[in-house]
């Protein structure tokens, strides 16, 4: 039995050291890694001239230079339309052709029409009349018959001043004692009346008397007996201002210093028509001829001509439709996606071009038309660099479609207005390249807006620059030494960067490659901002 044992216990005692074995060599394995001394990666750079630019980039779509809306009368038969959306048109082609039975029975109607707003107009009163709105008397009438209401108004600030107390006053400043309702006399030119002490003030009395024949802003003395107690200008106790909004003074019904009831007629006023309803009819006049000219030309040639080149982004109008039925935008409408556009500019005889996709009053859109080119690219520039962005900046653009191609362009416009995302906020710039014939809406390219560029200039990489409290700085190598040299720089294209002072042409310097593994393994030091001696030990 005993031998039994000690023949199982020399059996568990190698699997035991086997164990120990293998966990002391994936120790060693998994260790040594992080204990063996790495060895950075040098990199030497000889100081060189050539230039430096400072560049903001940002890529976009291209887009057309501008919209143009066509628009029709309402109640036209659509005979054909002949283009669809996404066609290229030349100036002269034809769009669409028209009814021309439609265009003779819309001319008709229009025709009446017009002639019955003309009858309404023409017999509606032109005249108006502005009345006393209190009774009272009138201290200030600065209108004559022929002058301009508004003008009036904006040089006198009213048509007419009533008192409606029948009282004028005068505010003295003084420091005699006088008692309240005393009677004074006021004193103007050659005239005196008497007055009596209304109300005492902080600086002295206001006193009062009649407006009947007392002048308007008149300077004016008080007397109490022989003594003088002040002087003031004459003004209206409880005032009433009378005002008009249009027309010219035909007759002016009364003068200064009558007297007048509530409703009495003070002004008669001619060619005062802006009355809501006389402005709505003339509204109505004006949008009926214009559609009434346009049916008549379009009776000349039952045509839709465009009056320049451009791409077809949106056919609003479909076959034997008539415009304006609610039918001409529906499901058959055709359309291209489009980016952002500028303002529409142009007309013809041919044709109403209006702001946007919606047409005036009596008229609907059957076209949408992009002219001027794929010219536009808008790019979205961030926070920290659109303050660097001006007007007409130099800009180079290229193409994906085009590769190994660049074309010039320009800033044209700056939004104000950003867009935030995150914690970055964006600005639209708008981007302009001269006509190209190749040039597509929707063609995707990048740009770059030239900020800064600095020539025939010392520079070094980026990488070789390093920062710490007291500067910056870089290390040279002459022979086996290497010393510490503190630099001034200039600006950067994100990879090299300007010397400005403290190196000179040929001077050799030295840096850790950051972009090797074995200077990953380091830490990483260098790029501006590597604080310490990225070499090891104190400065050198």
């Amino acid at each position: 039995m005993q031998t039994s044992k000690k023949s199982r216990k020399r059996k568990v005692w190698p699997w035991i050291l086997i164990s120990v074995v293998v966990l002391v060599v994936a120790a060693t394995f998994f260790l040594n890694p992080m204990r063996r001394p790495t060895t950075a990666a040098f990199q030497s750079y000889t100081v060189t001239r050539g230039n430096v630019e400072s560049t903001i980039t940002g890529s976009g779509t291209l887009q057309a230079n501008d919209v143009e809306n066509i628009d029709l009368p309402d109640g036209i038969l659509v005979s054909q339309a002949l283009v669809k959306a996404g066609d290229v048109i030349h100036k002269g082609d034809t769009l669409a052709t028209l009814d021309y039975e439609s265009l003779v029975d819309r001319a008709a109607y229009l025709s009446d029409e017009l002639t019955t707003l003309d009858k309404n107009i023409s017999s509606r009163e032109t005249l108006q009349y502005i009345y006393a709105p209190v009774e009272g008397r009138i201290k200030y009438l600065p209108v004559s018959e022929g002058d301009d209401v508004v003008g009036t108004i904006g040089e006198q600030g009213v048509l007419a001043i009533i008192s409606t107390d029948g009282l004028m006053k005068i505010e003295v400043t003084t420091e005699q004692e006088l008692a309240l309702n005393a009677e004074v006399t006021v004193k103007w030119s050659d005239i005196s009346k008497t007055g009596k002490i209304a109300r005492k003030t902080a600086s002295g009395y206001i006193v009062t008397l009649t407006d009947n024949g007392t002048p308007y802003k008149e300077t004016a003395q008080v007397y109490s007996g022989d003594t003088l107690i002040g002087e003031g200008t004459i003004m209206i106790n409880a005032p009433i201002t009378v005002y008009g909004n249009n027309g010219t003074i035909k007759k002016v019904h009364y003068s200064e210093n009558a007297s007048v009831s509530a409703g009495n007629t003070l002004f008669t006023l001619k060619d005062a028509m802006e009355t809501n309803s006389y402005r709505l009819a003339l509204v109505e006049r004006n949008e009926m001829a214009e559609q009434f000219q346009a049916v008549l030309l379009y009776m000349n040639n039952p045509q839709i001509i465009v009056t320049t080149d451009g791409l077809v982004s949106e056919v609003l109008i479909s076959d034997n439709t008539k415009t304006g039925s609610g039918n001409s935008t529906g499901t058959s409408a055709q359309s291209v996606s489009g980016g952002v556009m500028g303002e529409n500019t142009g007309a013809s005889a041919q044709s109403t071009v209006s702001a946007g996709t919606t047409a005036g009053s009596g008229f609907s859109t059957a076209f949408t038309i992009h002219t001027g080119g794929a010219v536009k690219m808008f790019i979205n520039v961030d926070e920290l660099d659109i303050n660097s962005v001006v007007l007409n900046q130099e800009v180079t653009i290229t193409l994906d479609a085009f590769a190994g191609e660049s074309y010039k362009a320009k800033v044209t416009h700056i939004s104000k207005l950003g867009t935030a995302s995150g914690n970055i906020t964006t600005y639209p710039v708008e981007l302009s390249l001269e006509y190209n014939e190749r040039f597509l809406e929707g063609m995707n390219g990048s740009a770059v807006i030239m900020v800064e560029r600095a020539e025939n200039v010392l520079f070094i990489p980026i990488a070789a620059i390093y920062e710490d409290t007291t500067g910056t700085y870089v290390y040279t190598v002459s022979g086996e030494t290497r010393t510490r040299v503190d630099i001034t720089t200039g600006i950067s294209d994100g990879v090299n960067a300007e010397v400005t002072s403290g190196l000179s042409e040929n001077d050799v310097i030295q840096y850790i490659d950051t972009s090797s593994s074995s200077a990953e393994a380091t830490g990483g030091f260098g790029s501006m901002g590597g604080g310490g001696n990225p070499f090891g030990g104190g400065r050198q």
